[in-house]
């Protein structure tokens, strides 16, 4: 009887932790679409944790602090706007999708937004240097989840 009440308390518990988190990530979804102009750390904390390369706790001075170890962008500021190139390299990037000659040899946003647009992940005109809005972020993130579990990813 006492084992069913310390079985039934872990449960509890864990489900408790659960609801944390996915309160966390509601919030932070909430956040991003809500902004016109998308802001690279909250980005690119989505896009991480989505990739399972930082934990679902992590902060965006977390997923900065990842994205200064991987070099993947120069210009790090976590309260700045992301433009359309840069969420393509990191969406690139994070979820290991293949580029062809020009994206591979330099790594260069442009080029990851070309890539995208041609292999169906952005639908409108490719603009590299545009600010992206928080809604754009979402709807790229989930292509690319969609895209990678249908196995087309490296």
């Amino acid at each position: 009887m006492k084992s069913n009440k310390i079985y039934f308390l872990i449960i509890g518990l864990l489900m408790l932790s659960a609801n944390a988190i996915f309160a966390q990530s509601n919030q932070l979804i909430d956040s991003i679409v809500a902004r016109d102009k998308a802001l690279l750390g909250e980005s690119a904390l989505i896009i991480l944790q989505a990739a399972e390369l930082i934990d679902l706790n992590a902060t965006s001075e977390d997923a900065m602090g990842f994205l200064e170890n991987e070099k993947w962008l120069k210009k790090l500021d976590a309260d700045r706007s992301i433009n359309q190139g840069e969420l393509c390299l990191l969406i690139m990037m994070a979820f290991k999708i293949k580029g062809g000659a020009m994206f591979t040899m330099t790594r260069a946003p442009r080029y990851a937004a070309r890539e995208l647009a041609a292999i169906g992940g952005l639908t409108e005109k490719t603009s590299p240097y545009k600010s992206v809005s928080g809604q754009e972020v979402m709807m790229l993130l989930s292509w690319a989840l969609d895209f990678t579990q249908k196995g087309e990813a490296e």
